[in-house]
C-alpha cells in the first residue's frame, strides 16, 4: 500500500502509514464466528404485510361467514374492510389484493343473533385462531398479535350491540 503524505511539525512532508480497511475475518476474540447479520425486528406499530398463511386464509374465511351471517358481537353497519384488517392487524391493501372480488368495502354488518351460534361453531372459530397464531413464526409478533385480537374482541365486546334485528 501507499504511504500517505502528512506534514511534519517542521513543516516538510512527512510519510504515514495509510489506514487500512477493516478486517475481513473475524476477531479472534469471538471464538471465529462472525457476527450476525442484521435482521429486522418487530415493530408492533406496524401492520402485518407479506404472504398469507393457510391457517390465516382458513381463519379469515370464517370471519366472513360469521360476519355476513350476522353472527359476530359486532355493531351494526361495521364495514367488513375495517373489522378484518382491525382484527388480523393487517394493512387493507393486503386484504385487497388478496379478495381482489370480494368488494369489502361494501360489507356492512347487520346483526342476526350477534354472536357465534353454536358451540361447535364457537370452538372451531378458537380452533382455527389458535392454529394462525400458532402459524405466525416470530414469538414476539404472535404474542403481540394475540394481544392485539384480544383487545379487539374485548372492544367489540364492550361496545352497545343494538338487540338483533333491532
Amino acid at each position: 500500500r501507499p504511504a500517505a503524505a502528512t506534514s511534519s511539525s517542521s513543516g516538510g512532508p512527512s510519510t504515514a502509514p495509510a489506514l487500512r480497511p477493516p478486517p475481513t475475518a473475524p476477531p479472534a476474540h469471538t471464538g471465529g464466528a462472525r457476527p450476525p447479520r442484521h435482521v429486522a425486528a418487530y415493530d408492533p406499530s406496524v401492520p402485518r404485510t407479506g404472504r398469507w398463511t393457510a391457517e390465516e386464509i382458513a381463519f379469515r374465511d370464517e370471519l366472513i361467514g360469521h360476519f355476513l351471517e350476522g353472527n359476530l358481537p359486532l355493531g351494526s353497519g361495521t364495514k367488513l374492510s375495517d373489522f378484518l384488517p382491525g382484527l388480523l392487524k393487517s394493512k387493507q391493501s393486503r386484504l385487497a389484493k388478496k379478495m381482489k372480488n370480494a368488494k369489502l368495502s361494501t360489507k356492512f354488518f347487520r346483526p342476526r343473533l350477534g354472536r357465534i351460534p353454536t358451540a361447535s361453531d364457537a370452538s372451531r372459530l378458537a380452533s382455527l385462531e389458535s392454529s394462525f397464531l400458532s402459524s405466525v413464526s416470530d414469538p414476539l409478533e404472535r404474542a403481540e398479535l394475540s394481544f392485539h385480537m384480544s383487545r379487539e374482541w374485548r372492544g367489540h365486546l364492550a361496545s352497545p350491540c343494538p338487540p338483533p334485528g333491532g
